[in-house]
């Protein structure tokens, strides 16, 4: 008996296994960091993970390859902006190199620790 997946599904399912292990990734960085993490899997909303830790809340989307544009970051931004304590973060993985970017600094990390620093000190 064979199975037969269009080209399409195949790439399609490449991509999820990715990014959630992706995801996975950011979770194990933030969590040597104090941070209670979880994942909304498959919700394809502003944030894939809720990070809370260290008294704030970060609100994570993951990234592999191409970035989000200039206007669903400032949408995502937006709607956490009144919520206190809480950032926004994307995290984002560009020729293997993972990098953290907060859009209230405009500033890209590679080292996940002092992106948090940098966040404990705005907060307090």
């Amino acid at each position: 008996m064979s199975f037969n997946r269009s080209n399409r599904q195949v790439d399609l399912r490449k991509q999820y296994v990715r990014g959630r292990s992706f995801e996975y990734y950011v979770i194990r960085k933030l969590e040597r960091n104090g941070y209670y993490c979880v994942r909304s899997a498959g919700s394809h909303t502003h944030y894939d993970i809720v990070a809370i830790g260290n008294g704030h809340v970060l609100l994570i989307q993951c990234r592999i390859g191409r970035l989000l544009s200039r206007n669903k970051i400032l949408e995502a931004e937006s709607a956490v902006r009144d919520v206190p304590n809480t950032i926004y973060v994307i995290a984002y993985s560009k020729n293997r190199r993972v990098r953290f970017y907060v859009p209230i600094f405009n500033k890209s990390y590679e080292d996940v620790n002092e992106m948090i620093n940098d966040i404990e000190e705005v907060l307090r």
